[in-house]
């Protein structure tokens, strides 16, 4: 037989190399492009993140500045007024808004003295959305509770506050309804960003036929004081602007999220499925991507410091966490032996789809439709739930996971979502406390809570103050000014609505959840946050008794129902005043600090 010659065998596999390793390069890139299905979140890629945020001018850190008080278009010294002849001037702190609490027929005096402002010539009043949250704080307000009956929803009801809206949607009409509300109403309330053009008109300085100049109104327009509710308007002195900390809200919501996914862990973490949320906005803007960051810091603080006391907890045999959980040791891939605990806890951790670039994360719109594609991305990896930060593309995801009868559920945005029928014609329904007994009786629903703007508490809070005459340099009979954090806005201010007021929230049916998350969360010094809870309860808030831990998020107490944006205020004063170390994976600055302060310094959406 003759001997190969070794230059041609050299050449032989040199060919099939040449042949095969392209192929086994795109097999190897397809197998890893398969297999990293999730973002992994650490400091490395967050730094990243945030130049790239702010190499796009997208840096929104400014926005959160509680209640800082603003120049607007200050008084004039004399010489200036001289020279300058600025004329008109008003400043709404100065009115007589005759609120008084004394008065004999005192709810008609608060209906009267208010109004309503829709944002277009087609609004209605039950929108299903911010017009009727805040219709609803109003009426609630009026009456001095939490009630609502719909036959008040009517603007000559008995005790129903006033609403109109323009009758063109143009700025001169919105101008000529403010002017004509303002002939009657102290306190004219607008929710929607139509009304940032025309009001920014209205505080513009104009110069008429002489060469004078003055501050434009529209003739009763500086009578009244303006709330402008989810907007900013910062030179006039009669407007208060109140804008949303949604990052907050969506924190609470993603520890929710993954709570629920970890008691139905049956149905989530099947076939050796990791538990797994898509999450995706309509337009990359600042209030989009930080609510999307919201959303993943809530899933960071559950892997990092919930789930571990949970898992622990379970090994020990706790019974109180052995009922909360009692689907997690049957459905584990690993054996419960302490030596797999890290294993067990990354089997459970919940994970984040990343579709590659952020920008893959964009619908592109805020359209109903548009998102047909996104959502599907999310249902083909196995997503066990979705967010989407896209507004009424949230029926696109409801409406995909009823196609493919997928085990998936969704979390509704900015009102409570669950609360109007989304899966079916998107008509509103308000829940009752039979409704809310039992979340149980809810687990069919594919939406299951929301992350809110909690208007209508907001509005009620900005009335109280009102009636009280509040300005920022007011003291108590101690001395102490008020909390810019913890306050709302007064006329000629501009505050961000969040968690320590009541602005941001959870929904009520996600109130339960991100409650027991928080049961197992411990702060520095092993300080358990149910202690912590206890202790603050009793003297947080002299007009309403915060009830114990164990029973603050029990659905079958109306007490608890009808005060929970109290106990949301109890939650943030946790969260703002109790310190946890985070890893350098974790946070961006101090390795010590509160939970808030984390989410400030931490708020963009990463993936």
């Amino acid at each position: 037989m003759k001997k190969i010659n070794k230059k041609i065998i050299i050449k032989s596999v040199i060919s099939i190399l040449l042949i095969f390793l392209p192929l086994t390069i795109v097999l190897t890139i397809s197998a890893l492009t398969f297999k990293i299905n999730y973002a992994t979140i650490n400091r490395k890629t967050r730094l990243v993140a945030n130049k790239l945020a702010n190499y796009k001018n997208l840096n929104v850190r400014s926005e959160w500045n509680l209640n800082e008080k603003e120049n607007f278009l200050p008084q004039p010294t004399k010489q200036e007024k001289n020279e300058n002849q600025i004329i008109n001037y008003h400043q709404a702190n100065t009115l007589n808004f005759n609120w008084n609490t004394d008065h004999e027929d005192w709810k008609k005096n608060r209906r009267e003295s208010m109004a309503l402002v829709c944002d277009s010539s087609n609004s209605i009043v039950l929108d299903k959305s911010f017009t009727q949250s805040l219709y609803h704080g109003l009426v609630q307000y009026i009456n001095n509770d939490n009630t609502i009956d719909h036959n008040q929803l009517k603007n000559d009801g008995e005790n129903s506050a006033y609403w109109t809206r323009p009758t063109q949607d143009s700025s001169l009409f919105f101008q000529s309804i403010y002017d004509e509300v303002a002939k009657k109403r102290k306190v004219i309330h607008l929710c929607g960003f139509n009304h940032i053009t025309p009001l920014n008109s209205i505080g513009e300085i104009k110069t008429n036929n002489d060469g004078k100049k003055y501050k434009f109104f529209d003739s009763d327009f500086g009578n009244a004081a303006y709330i402008l509710y989810d907007g900013d308007i910062s030179n006039n002195q009669n407007i208060a602007s109140i804008s949303f900390r949604a990052d907050q809200s969506a924190f609470l919501t993603g520890i929710a999220c993954c709570i629920e996914l970890l008691k139905n862990a049956e149905t989530y973490h099947k076939n050796g499925c990791e538990m797994s949320i898509g999450i995706f906005g309509g337009v990359m803007i600042p209030t989009v991507l930080v609510f999307m960051g919201g959303i993943e810091r809530g899933i960071e603080l559950f892997n990092n410091h919930i789930l571990p006391n949970i898992i622990g907890k379970i090994f020990d045999n706790d019974p109180e966490t052995i009922a909360d959980f009692p689907n997690l040791k049957k459905t584990a891939q690993t054996e419960w032996k302490k030596e797999n605990k890290k294993k067990i806890i990354d089997e459970f951790s919940i994970k984040i789809i990343s579709l590659g670039k952020q920008s893959s994360h964009f619908s592109g719109s805020f359209i109903c439709g548009d998102a047909i594609g996104l959502v599907k991305q999310f249902l083909n990896r196995d997503a066990s739930a979705i967010i989407p930060v896209a507004g009424p593309q949230i029926v696109d995801a409801v409406n995909e996971i009823k196609n493919q009868n997928a085990t998936c559920f969704v979390i509704g945005v900015d009102t409570a979502c669950e609360n109007g029928d989304v899966q079916k014609k998107m008509s509103y329904c308000d829940k009752t406390i039979d409704k809310l007994k039992q979340h149980s009786k809810q687990q069919n629903n594919i939406i299951k809570f929301s992350a809110l703007k909690n208007i209508g508490h907001i509005a009620k809070k900005q009335n109280e103050l009102l009636r009280e005459k509040w300005n920022w340099d007011i003291t108590d009979k101690d001395g102490n000014k008020p909390d810019p954090k913890k306050s709302v806005c007064s006329i000629g201010f501009r505050t961000n609505a969040n968690i320590l007021n009541g602005g941001s929230h959870i929904s009520y049916d996600g109130w339960y959840f991100v409650m027991q998350g928080f049961k197992y969360l411990e702060f520095d010094g092993k300080k358990k946050f149910i202690d912590v809870w206890d202790e603050l309860c009793e003297n947080f808030n002299p007009k309403k008794k915060i009830k114990k831990f164990s029973d603050a998020y029990n659905f079958n107490d109306k007490e608890v129902y009808e005060n929970y944006d109290i106990y949301g205020e109890l939650l943030g004063e946790i969260l703002n005043t109790q310190k946890i170390t985070f890893s350098d994976d974790e946070t961006i600055g101090n390795g010590t600090t509160t939970i808030l302060d984390w989410l400030d310094e931490n708020m963009y959406f990463i993936s």
